[in-house]
């Protein structure tokens, strides 16, 4: 493991270089906490800059749905409006739950870069393999967003299509100062979504934490041989335990919230691709589906990963060689073993719901079930 360590500290994606890039995209878009020791200056910066933002969110989503009453016979622009309402809308829901958990978040994040300033050489080595692992997906995500960002303004500036506000200048005077208002709230629109990609990074950066950590402790586990260093296995299993606990009550809604938009946003994206739109309109569509399913998969992926490392504990339990000596040893070990199945995954709803990629395979046959039958539906009786 030394002859890596230089190899660490020089790589560009190391797990602290790359928990630093997820920190900054989240607070370029008001979604990681303050820290800890912040100033009230830079407390009051942050405070008024996601308060600004939250009322922009709030002034479009108004605006938008006060244009879709206007609008008439019209179902290509009805559901291209509907889309980008329900996306500021996931966006500023987004905003507040993330905001009304700052504080557990805080305190997680900062558990998060705490071990990585102390990790060893070998647990840098586990933490990077789960960084290679994510690393692209984040870029896939990443770069298709930024592609539809791209297609919006082809299709704003090219085919001169028209989008949800532009009616606003009928309604508005017509001046230069109302145009420049208009025109920057529709950008602001369509850069808000920015704040969902850097949330799922951090909570992703959340649950590969916990796979590492017990990853490092599976391995742990086989080296133990006396009840001092069983017990000191079982303490930072308890403290995995706590800290995927907090991850749950924190996510818990975001999760929820996400699972609903993006189903929405699926259902209105693919109604709007059954049309017979522009290449630009088109595409545009199908890079909303693509960020969407890549979103919650990324999550899933994630918990997944999660729930295979403590099933995986439980194994490298069942080889450690102490817990055959004495029967409060084989105790304490069953507890993990028990503790390990139960408590170590990711749910949504309590625990009705198990976040893993057999429940996003699952939720995707759902939704497309359902656009086929909407669209049967819409074509015999609209």
């Amino acid at each position: 493991n030394k002859a890596h360590s230089p190899h660490i500290e020089t790589n560009r994606m190391a797990p602290e270089r790359f928990v630093r890039m997820v920190q900054i995209f989240g607070r370029l878009t008001l979604i990681w906490p303050p820290e800890p020791k912040a100033s009230n200056f830079e407390k009051c910066i942050t405070n008024g800059a996601w308060y600004f933002t939250a009322l922009l969110n709030v002034l479009s989503i108004f605006l938008t749905i006060r244009q879709l009453g206007k609008i008439d016979n019209d179902p290509v622009f009805l559901t291209r409006t509907l889309t980008i309402l329900v996306i500021v809308g996931d966006s500023f829901f987004h905003l507040v739950l993330v905001r009304l958990q700052w504080q557990r978040f805080e305190i997680l994040v900062h558990e998060v870069t705490d071990f990585l300033k102390a990790a060893k050489t070998y647990e840098k080595l586990v933490c990077r393999k789960y960084v290679r692992r994510y690393l692209g997906h984040h870029t896939f995500l990443v770069l298709t967003f930024f592609a539809g960002i791209a297609t919006f303004f082809i299709e704003r500036y090219v085919t001169k299509a028209e989008f949800p506000l532009d009616n606003l200048y009928s309604s508005l005077n017509d001046t230069e100062i109302n145009r420049i208002f208009i025109r920057t709230l529709q950008y602001f629109m369509v850069l808000e979504p920015m704040c969902l990609l850097s949330g799922d990074f951090m909570i992703i950066m959340l649950l590969w934490y916990c796979s590492a950590r017990l990853e490092l402790l599976g391995e742990s586990m086989h080296h133990v041989h006396d009840p001092i260093e069983l017990r000191k296995c079982a303490r930072r299993h308890e403290n995995i335990i706590s800290f995927v606990k907090e991850t749950n009550l924190a996510i818990d809604l975001i999760i929820l919230k996400s699972l609903t938009a993006v189903s929405v946003v699926i259902l209105c994206a693919a109604l709007q691709l059954s049309h017979r739109s522009k290449w630009p309109t088109l595409s545009q569509f199908f890079l909303i589906i693509c960020v969407a399913s890549v979103r919650l998969f990324g999550c899933a992926w994630a918990g997944d990963d999660l729930t295979e490392m403590a099933s995986r504990l439980s194994w490298s339990i069942y080889q450690c060689p102490a817990i055959f000596r004495s029967l409060s040893l084989s105790k304490s070990a069953s507890i993990i073993i028990q503790t390990s199945k139960r408590s170590l995954v990711v749910t949504v709803l309590g625990r009705n719901l198990v976040l893993s990629l057999r429940f996003f395979s699952r939720y995707s046959i759902k939704v497309v079930s359902f656009f086929m039958t909407l669209r049967a539906c819409i074509e015999r009786y609209v």
